[in-house]
């Protein structure tokens, strides 16, 4: 007689991350952000716009240009 097997799920928490990115707009900064993580987790889960909160903007960052060097 084989042994019976069950499906199981659960919910894992992964905790907060708090990552800061340089971008020209909060739609650029959040589809840049979503994009490196489900790159980086190659299948494992997704992170989605509703995964993300909390959004805050800071100060303004001057590039440098070539021309300065």
């Amino acid at each position: 007689m084989s042994e019976k097997k069950y499906r199981y799920s659960c919910v894992v928490k992964l905790g907060e991350t708090n990552p800061v990115r340089i971008a020209s707009s909060e739609e650029e900064f959040v589809e840049e952000l979503i994009n490196e993580y489900n790159l980086a987790n190659e299948g494992l889960f997704d992170i989605k716009r509703s995964d993300i909160s909390k959004i805050r903007i800071g100060e303004e960052i001057e590039e440098e240009n070539d021309d300065d060097i």
